[in-house]
Protein backbone atom coordinates (compact mmCIF):
# COMPACT_ATOMS: atom_id res chain seq x y z
CA UNK A 1 0.00 0.00 0.00
CA UNK A 2 2.58 2.35 0.60
CA UNK A 3 4.11 1.45 -2.27
CA UNK A 4 1.00 2.79 -4.33
CA UNK A 5 0.32 5.28 -1.83
CA UNK A 6 -3.01 3.78 -1.09
CA UNK A 7 -4.81 4.49 2.11
CA UNK A 8 -6.63 1.48 3.54
CA UNK A 9 -9.96 2.86 2.59
CA UNK A 10 -8.52 3.71 -0.97
CA UNK A 11 -7.48 0.17 -1.34
CA UNK A 12 -10.83 -1.62 0.06
CA UNK A 13 -12.82 0.64 -3.02
CA UNK A 14 -9.98 -0.37 -5.67
CA UNK A 15 -10.51 -4.08 -4.57
CA UNK A 16 -14.57 -3.93 -3.61
CA UNK A 17 -14.26 -4.84 -0.61
CA UNK A 18 -15.64 -3.36 2.34
CA UNK A 19 -13.27 -0.82 3.88
CA UNK A 20 -13.71 -2.48 7.53
CA UNK A 21 -12.07 -5.33 6.21
CA UNK A 22 -9.03 -3.95 4.97
CA UNK A 23 -8.60 -1.72 7.55
CA UNK A 24 -8.82 -4.95 9.93
CA UNK A 25 -5.87 -6.69 8.22
CA UNK A 26 -3.71 -3.36 8.09
CA UNK A 27 -4.79 -2.04 11.49
CA UNK A 28 -5.52 -5.31 13.55
CA UNK A 29 -3.41 -7.68 11.63
CA UNK A 30 -6.51 -10.15 10.82
CA UNK A 31 -5.78 -12.80 8.31
CA UNK A 32 -7.81 -12.43 4.99
CA UNK A 33 -10.06 -15.16 3.59
CA UNK A 34 -9.03 -17.17 0.56
CA UNK A 35 -12.20 -15.33 -1.50
CA UNK A 36 -10.30 -11.97 -0.34
CA UNK A 37 -6.76 -13.52 -0.69
CA UNK A 38 -7.34 -13.86 -4.55
CA UNK A 39 -8.32 -10.56 -5.03
CA UNK A 40 -5.17 -9.10 -3.15
CA UNK A 41 -2.84 -11.50 -5.68
CA UNK A 42 -4.42 -10.49 -8.30
CA UNK A 43 -4.29 -6.59 -7.40
CA UNK A 44 -0.63 -7.25 -6.74
CA UNK A 45 0.42 -9.09 -9.99
CA UNK A 46 -1.40 -6.12 -11.99
CA UNK A 47 0.41 -2.96 -9.92
CA UNK A 48 3.84 -4.02 -8.13
CA UNK A 49 6.74 -4.22 -9.62
CA UNK A 50 9.43 -6.90 -9.41
CA UNK A 51 12.12 -6.60 -7.04
CA UNK A 52 14.89 -9.06 -8.61
CA UNK A 53 17.54 -10.65 -6.44
CA UNK A 54 20.33 -12.32 -8.54
CA UNK A 55 22.93 -14.59 -7.19
CA UNK A 56 26.50 -13.74 -8.45
CA UNK A 57 27.87 -16.39 -10.96
CA UNK A 58 30.42 -17.21 -13.75
CA UNK A 59 27.96 -18.61 -15.98
CA UNK A 60 26.37 -16.61 -18.95
CA UNK A 61 22.95 -17.03 -17.36
CA UNK A 62 21.83 -16.24 -14.28
CA UNK A 63 18.61 -17.35 -12.26
CA UNK A 64 16.95 -14.16 -10.14
CA UNK A 65 14.01 -14.79 -7.81
CA UNK A 66 11.08 -12.29 -7.05
CA UNK A 67 11.04 -11.10 -3.78
CA UNK A 68 7.62 -9.52 -3.93
CA UNK A 69 6.21 -12.38 -6.22
CA UNK A 70 6.82 -16.04 -6.86
CA UNK A 71 8.26 -15.47 -10.23
CA UNK A 72 12.10 -16.93 -11.26
CA UNK A 73 13.60 -15.43 -14.31
CA UNK A 74 17.14 -15.88 -15.97
CA UNK A 75 19.36 -12.51 -16.28
CA UNK A 76 22.48 -12.43 -18.68
CA UNK A 77 25.54 -12.45 -16.83
CA UNK A 78 27.07 -9.59 -19.36
CA UNK A 79 26.68 -7.06 -21.65
CA UNK A 80 28.49 -8.57 -24.38
CA UNK A 81 25.81 -11.62 -24.48
CA UNK A 82 22.79 -10.71 -26.15
CA UNK A 83 19.38 -11.48 -25.25
CA UNK A 84 18.60 -14.16 -27.82
CA UNK A 85 20.13 -17.47 -28.51
CA UNK A 86 23.70 -17.85 -30.19
CA UNK A 87 23.52 -19.97 -33.01
CA UNK A 88 26.49 -22.24 -34.40
CA UNK A 89 26.26 -19.85 -37.94
CA UNK A 90 25.99 -16.81 -36.00
CA UNK A 91 29.18 -17.74 -33.73
CA UNK A 92 30.76 -19.29 -36.97
CA UNK A 93 30.28 -15.63 -38.47
CA UNK A 94 31.51 -13.77 -35.96
CA UNK A 95 34.67 -16.08 -35.43
CA UNK A 96 35.89 -15.11 -39.46
CA UNK A 97 35.09 -11.62 -38.78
Amino acid sequence: MQEQRLSARELARILGIPATTVEAWVYEGAVPKALNLDTINNFIAAVCAHHWVIESSNWPLIEGQCQRRDKKRDFSNSVDTPPWPITQQMRATKEAQ
